[in-house]
């Protein structure tokens, strides 16, 4: 599978539609990278509890994650989910 996935970037068009399709999650990865590594910076000792920082930042990134995405879900033009069900 990944020499499929390394061919498909190889080709420009194929690169062009793959970049489309991912650019929200690229940025969103992206910007927790850069988020979490500032973060670890200034709040790590640099001892074993960087381990428990860097999971409980993936964790919560990646419930933000199902969050977006669940509550960009649209069915015939209307949203699935309300903003009163995430809250309650």
């Amino acid at each position: 599978m990944a020499t499929g996935f390394v061919a498909a970037l190889q080709d420009p068009e194929k690169r062009k539609i793959w970049l489309a399709d991912n650019m929200d999650n690229i940025r969103f990865w992206g910007i927790f990278t850069l988020v979490g590594l500032v973060l670890f910076y200034l709040s790590s000792d640099w001892d074993f509890s960087m381990l428990l920082t860097i999971s409980s930042m993936i964790s919560m990134f990646s419930f933000l994650m199902v969050v977006v995405k669940i509550g960009n879900f649209t069915f015939r033009g209307r949203r699935i989910f309300s903003s009163r069900l995430m809250v309650s």
